[in-house]
């Protein structure tokens, strides 16, 4: 398993946090009147968005971090470093 770069602590933190707030229940009572709609409950519409948004975002997070196969040149730009 990869360690997490230096800066990249406060990111996941922030991931986390936002995923217990919006699954938490404030959010889940603003949804969970199912009076207003036949068929498609939206509380289940609302979790299934934020859950499938909360693994995309982690995804993308996770594969923009530096590998260790990475390295940086000198513009600070990261490219794959080559085997011999």
């Amino acid at each position: 398993m990869k360690k997490p770069a230096a800066g990249t602590v406060p990111e996941i933190c922030l991931l986390l946090a936002a995923g217990m707030i919006l699954l938490n229940y404030p959010f889940l009572g603003i949804f969970g009147d199912t009076a207003r709609t036949p068929g498609l409950s939206p509380l289940l519409v609302f979790l299934f968005l934020t859950w499938g948004l909360l693994i995309l975002a982690i995804f993308l997070f996770v594969r923009n971090l530096p590998g260790e196969d990475d390295e940086q040149d000198e513009a600070g730009n990261r490219q794959k470093r080559r085997r011999p």
